[in-house]
């Protein structure tokens, strides 16, 4: 055997074993981004590690303030800007963004316009590009409309509270709202198929998230009466009371949402099985991928009286 083909061979082994190895390394980067961007649809990360991050809006002085980051004046004057925080470049970070009036305007990208006075904005991954979508829902009308499409789809009642999600771990956001006078939830999956689901009653705050961490969204409750959290196929867990603010998130960057709540008087973020935090001022929102839920009604009933 000549010592060329012995070269040729071992050259021929190393490469395909660097290849294969290369693959290995490239499929696991893929995924791993992938699995990144379906935590971040239900979480509020500034840097893009994978974890929850604390911060607090001030409606007076208009910036937002993130634990160790540094806080963001929001310089834009719109009357009642109203945080939907969202990943719209598909960075695997929370962008900074606002809505008005149907004004949406995102930190560092863009000014559009979709919506008007008395709509809801229900950002999400509707088309599964890993880019959260601008799209409002009307609650005169029941109906949701869409940047990325023309389509409109009629999906709920004034009385309901919007909370799309993907609920089926598909990658993409599904329709969904939740009826707080009987406590069922209305999703329309991303496959045109449907469910009714009944959990909860009308007191309740609608907080589904991923809990499990199966790349579902959780059906799921906050009691503000008991300070139960009941979500469904779990059993119930006791934390909060009345006039605080449920602010679920993967606060340790384990791919599961972890109860939490937020204390206004103190500025008190109590997580489940973590220390207490002490962040914010009365009067501050906090920050989570579902404030506009929890801020839903009073936004729209604000607007009606201007």
């Amino acid at each position: 055997m000549s010592s060329s083909f012995v070269i040729i061979s071992f050259i021929i082994f190393y490469l395909s074993f660097n290849m294969a190895s290369f693959q290995k390394k490239y499929n696991e980067s893929v995924e791993a981004i992938q699995n990144r961007k379906k935590i971040q649809k239900s979480i509020i990360d500034y840097n893009g590690d994978g974890k929850s991050d604390i911060s607090v809006y001030s409606i007076k002085e208009h910036i937002l303030y993130i634990k160790d980051h540094p806080s963001h004046k929001w310089k834009v004057s719109f009357e009642m800007p109203l945080p939907i925080l969202g990943d719209y470049n598909g960075d695997v970070r929370t962008d900074i963004a606002f809505y008005d009036r149907g004004f949406w305007h995102i930190f560092g990208h863009l000014l559009t316009n979709l919506g008007a006075k008395g709509d809801i904005p229900v950002p999400g991954d509707y088309n599964g590009d890993g880019k959260t979508d601008i799209a409002v829902w009307q609650p005169n009308k029941g109906a949701w409309l869409f940047s990325i499409k023309k389509d409109i789809v009629f999906w709920g009642e004034a009385q309901d509270i919007p909370v799309p999600l993907d609920y089926d771990g598909d990658g993409k956001t599904d329709i969904a709202i939740w009826r707080p006078s009987d406590g069922n939830w209305f999703i329309k999956y991303s496959s045109g198929e449907i469910e009714v689901i009944q959990w909860g009653s009308e007191k309740d705050i609608p907080v589904p998230s991923d809990f499990s961490g199966d790349g579902k969204a959780d059906i799921a409750v906050w009691r503000p009466l008991d300070g139960n959290w009941y979500i469904k196929g779990q059993d119930p867990y006791h934390l909060g009371a009345k006039g605080d603010i449920p602010v679920p998130g993967d606060y340790d960057g384990d791919g599961k949402t972890d109860i939490a709540v937020w204390k206004p008087p103190e500025g008190i973020w109590l997580i489940k099985g973590k220390r207490v935090i002490k962040f914010g001022l009365p009067h501050d929102i906090p920050m989570t991928w579902n404030i506009w839920i929890l801020w839903a009604k009073r936004y729209v009933i604000r607007n009606k009286d201007n």
